[in-house]
């Protein structure tokens, strides 16, 4: 009679077998990314989506003709934003024999069936199909890990090393105000406005008001806010730019945010840093920024700046994250 045989196998021989058939997958694992940048600013929008997807030392950014032309390997995901880069992406994914997938961020202009995810706003008018990944704002930078580094800051701050020498005090809230381009502008009239809220708000219940402005605001808009602002204030004038840009330290110190609805970026970085916002409509808004800005109060990310109540809460926007689960 045959005596049956007894095989006894390791941890790591098992799992060399059943890789052979394809029957084991290490979820410790984390995916290699390739960020591809057209040299842009919207490559923080591929890079911070990249970051939520895998760990940081598995992450290598290129130049789009960079990425061209490499020919050591291919990874798991691609990346990239703009239809600059649409190309590089598709050329990656040809060499890789289809096994890297391609993320595009923002319309290819391009067949969609060539992409394994495009990210649009919903702002935008997009094809609906099965590839599309529909954003509320832009993916942006701002989150924890952001703000607990402008919390390190603080202290070799020049801008809160003047908030303490005129001792200005919480609660603060920063006002992120935007200016002239296609989205609209904010004038004189819109800064007299946002100094009045300020004057009621501050007026009552006491605190600082810290205002950020952009390359592209105008002289006249902070004229007309300083003629009108009565409580106290500090003000970072980005065109003069006195020392470091305190836009993130900001964000961190503010109890709430005011933030001028001609700006998707400031909207979505706003509404990512997990504090009460308002949305100021300036007079002159562009007609495709209005679904943004009521999307994000419809869903409670923010609150309408006429709105009258002082105390009231807000969801935590964080795109990067419900999109990196998606994908991976």
């Amino acid at each position: 009679m045959n005596k049956p045989i007894h095989l006894i196998f390791s941890y790591s021989n098992c799992k060399f077998i059943l890789k052979m058939f394809g029957l084991f997958s290490r979820k410790d694992k984390k995916p290699t990314i390739w960020v591809v940048t057209d040299g842009t600013e919207a490559v923080v929008q591929a890079m911070e989506l990249a970051k939520r997807i895998t760990d940081e030392k598995n992450i290598v950014q290129f130049d789009r003709m960079a990425a061209h032309s490499h020919s050591k390997g291919y990874p798991d995901f691609a990346i990239g934003a703009r239809m600059g880069v649409a190309d590089t992406l598709l050329g990656i994914k040809a060499r890789s024999g289809g096994k890297t997938a391609i993320v595009q961020i923002l319309d290819p202009q391009k067949n969609h069936k060539d992409f394994d995810y495009i990210i649009l706003p919903s702002y935008e008018p997009y094809k609906v199909d099965g590839r599309v990944i529909s954003t509320i704002g832009l993916i942006n930078y701002i989150n924890d890990k952001v703000l607990e580094k402008a919390k390190q800051d603080l202290e070799k701050s020049k801008a809160f090393e003047y908030l303490r020498k005129k001792n200005l005090k919480a609660p603060f809230i920063a006002v992120m105000i935007g200016g002239k381009h296609v989205g609209g502008n904010v004038e004189e009239q819109d800064g007299r406005k946002l100094a009045e809220k300020l004057n009621y708000i501050i007026g009552r219940k006491g605190g600082t008001a810290l205002i950020s402005t952009s390359k592209r605001t105008e002289f006249t808009a902070l004229r007309g806010f300083r003629e009108v602002i009565k409580v106290p204030h500090f003000i970072y004038d980005y065109k003069i730019r006195e020392y470091d840009n305190p836009y993130d330290i900001f964000l961190h110190l503010a109890e709430e945010v005011i933030v001028t609805g001609d700006s998707v970026r400031m909207m979505s970085e706003a509404c990512s840093a997990g504090k009460k916002v308002r949305i100021f409509r300036p007079q002159e808004l562009g007609f495709q920024y209005v679904p943004l800005l009521e999307e994000l109060i419809r869903g409670g990310y923010a609150i309408d700046f006429e709105t009258p109540e002082t105390e009231y809460g807000c969801d935590r926007l964080d795109e990067a994250g419900r999109i990196a689960s998606m994908i991976v």
